[in-house]
């Protein structure tokens, strides 16, 4: 009679689990892999269609999937300086439960769960990511998360919470950023600095970390508004989107929202415009990694003001002079780009196009564009 009991509230149990969609505190799951090998890709396809968002190991050069990572709503991704590990960040599908978002530690050797950690409110994205929220520390230690500190808004404050990789938790700690709003990273001058772009007021603020999961604000750099022309009004609201350091780490290269080029002296604090002008019908899509260093190249993806927020050319500059060294016409519109740290090549990820475009740097053209997914929106590349 006991044994038949304890069987019923097993199955009743079971189909509650059922019924609410949580199945298992694992979600994310590797559906098949390959060991990555350098310059392949990490791409968030974002839709939730069909069987929902997962991240593709891609292989660009032969244009096949090497890996897929089943995850729930909304991910994020960030990957080691050594690329051993890859950390997924995402929400239960159908959760009711009041937070539902969850780490997830791959091994990318094996392809194999190692281990996944609630995150606290975690700072999600729209429909598709612009960039991540996410980075690992130069160690490859630390972890961090963009997270609430209050009620989700435009004015609430974030902060920085730091997962412990060695023992798969998240430390007591966090780097309080204030109303800065869903931002992301920027480059720092070193590895004990921490840079993060808050959008809201266009400013780049830059903390010293004194633990893993605290800092000291040091400065910040209010950065030039990008302009917009929208019904016959001019409005300075566009934030910058893609940042580059420069080779003596003392400056840092971004471009505004409207495609003009600033130089920031982080040793001063103060910036500086340059010969490469913005256009209020022009916006600017993010890059990842927005240029190279050798050869002196910074690259800036434009598209027309039109509301879709996507880019149809790569404008290359030289980081030297600022002359424009040419233009990049792309075959369909893109969201984000990234390009490989020589920057030799760079992958422009086409979103509502299912595509990811491969393109030619140096010979500055488009190489093939190559389907993948639904919704390919934001990439990593293997180091």
């Amino acid at each position: 009679m006991l044994v038949r009991t304890c069987l019923a509230h097993i199955s009743i149990l079971l189909l509650v689990v059922a019924a609410t969609g949580v199945s298992e505190p694992d979600f994310v799951e590797v559906q098949s892999w390959q060991p990555p090998r350098t310059g392949w890709l990490y791409v968030i396809d974002a839709t939730h269609e069909g069987s929902g968002a997962r991240v593709f190991l891609f292989d660009a050069e032969r244009g096949e999937i090497a890996g897929v990572i089943r995850t729930g709503y909304s991910p994020d991704v960030a990957l080691s300086a050594r690329g051993d590990r890859l950390y997924v960040a995402s929400a239960l599908f159908g959760c009711r439960q009041p937070n539902c978002d969850r780490l997830t530690v791959i091994d990318t050797r094996l392809g194999r769960v190692l281990s996944t950690t609630p995150i606290p409110n975690r700072v999600t994205y729209g429909t598709y990511p612009d960039a991540s929220r996410m980075a690992v520390s130069a160690d490859g230690r630390t972890v961090y998360v963009l997270t609430w500190q209050g009620p989700p808004s435009g004015d609430a404050p974030v902060a920085l919470a730091a997962f412990d990789a060695l023992r798969a938790r998240f430390l007591d700690g966090a780097i309080d950023l204030g109303p800065c709003g869903g931002g992301g990273f920027v480059p720092a001058t070193d590895d004990s600095h921490l840079g993060f772009l808050c959008p809201a007021s266009n400013e780049a603020v830059f903390y010293r970390l004194t633990a893993p999961d605290r800092a000291t604000f040091e400065f910040s750099v209010r950065l030039p508004w990008g302009k917009r022309l929208f019904a016959q009004h001019v409005y300075t609201d566009v934030s910058a989107r893609a940042f580059m350091l420069s080779a003596d780490r003392r400056g840092l290269y971004v471009a505004g929202g409207d495609g003009a080029v600033s130089e920031v002296n982080l040793a001063l604090g103060s910036v500086r415009e340059t010969l490469v002008p913005g256009d209020r019908n022009e916006v600017v899509a993010p890059f990842a990694s927005p240029g190279a260093l050798e050869p002196a190249r910074f690259y800036v993806a434009v598209g027309p003001y039109d509301g879709r927020g996507t880019a149809r050319e790569i404008r290359v500059f030289d980081t030297n002079t600022w002359a424009r060294l040419g233009t990049i016409r792309t075959s369909a519109p893109f969201r984000t780009g990234v390009a490989t740290k020589d920057g030799s090549v760079i992958y422009a990820l086409t979103a509502n196009r299912a595509g990811v475009l491969a393109i030619d740097a140096v010979a500055q053209r488009e190489l093939r564009a190559m389907p993948l997914g639904r919704a390919p929106s934001l990439a990593l590349i293997a180091p």
